[in-house]
């Protein structure tokens, strides 16, 4: 008989989008994708945050990527337009996880879609930095795409990346998508 020990949820990064408990992000890299989530966030209201784990055991990835978004309440209090980047090293699991008031515009499919095209290649060469990167990229073009068409240009919520992040949050609805 072997006892299993749930994965323990880490707490929500301090002054960053990007939890990285593997390093596999070089700094600069950090830097980029901290500046991407921030500006997408400034001139949309939406966030984007990330998480890379090192090994999630036997839990569920799914299940560990929903319960870090709202653990860390990604999106803010009065909002659930926000998703996160997920990745599981040790288990070559990977998903993105949209907030419920996301879905209409950014849905499972389209993420999908987008991380077998930029995230997975990226993986399998070693590359989840690039990966990363051109993942939010394409993220953050759907998000303007739609954000563009629905409200003016002119607004811009102020956030610092500590206070884009609020717990708990109670109507994050979540989507998993598939596996690597």
């Amino acid at each position: 008989m072997s006892l299993s020990t749930a994965y323990v949820i880490p707490s929500r990064p301090v002054d960053s989008y990007i939890l990285d408990e593997t390093d596999v992000v070089p700094a600069a890299e950090e830097l980029k994708l901290n500046q991407l989530s921030e500006a997408l966030f400034q001139k949309t209201g939406f966030a984007l945050g990330y998480a890379i784990v090192a090994d999630i055991g036997e839990e569920d990835y799914r299940t560990v990527a929903v319960d870090i978004a709202h653990s860390w309440g990604l999106g803010g209090k009065d909002s659930s337009q926000a998703a996160l980047i997920f990745i599981a090293i040790k288990q070559r699991k990977r998903s993105v996880e949209v907030g419920y008031g996301a879905e209409g515009f950014l849905t499972d499919l389209e993420t999908e879609q987008m991380q077998k095209l930029y995230l997975v290649p990226a993986l399998q060469n070693g590359d989840v930095a690039g990966g990363l990167e051109q993942l939010s990229l394409a993220i953050a073009r759907k998000v303007r795409q739609y954000k563009t068409l629905t409200r003016p240009e002119s607004f811009a919520p102020q956030c610092r990346v500590a206070l884009c992040f609020h717990s708990p949050l109670p109507h994050w609805h979540f989507a998993a998508l598939a596996i690597l």
